[in-house]
């Protein structure tokens, strides 16, 4: 992710969306518009690592 910015990442995740896979989602209680390969599998602080190891790239 070295050099990588949050805008660019936000749009790579927002090339990923799925609006089928995003309703099957929001029926089991969350807001992603991707496949959540199995239960358990991605971590809930998933996001905020992300955010995190970005904010340190672009620093």
């Amino acid at each position: 992710m070295t050099g990588t910015t949050l805008d660019e990442l936000m749009a790579e995740l927002a090339d990923l969306d799925d609006p089928k896979r995003r309703e099957v989602n929001a029926r089991h209680g969350d807001d992603h518009g991707v496949n959540l390969t199995p239960k358990g599998c991605t971590s809930p602080y998933a996001p905020a690592w992300i955010t995190e190891i970005v904010r340190r790239n672009e620093g």
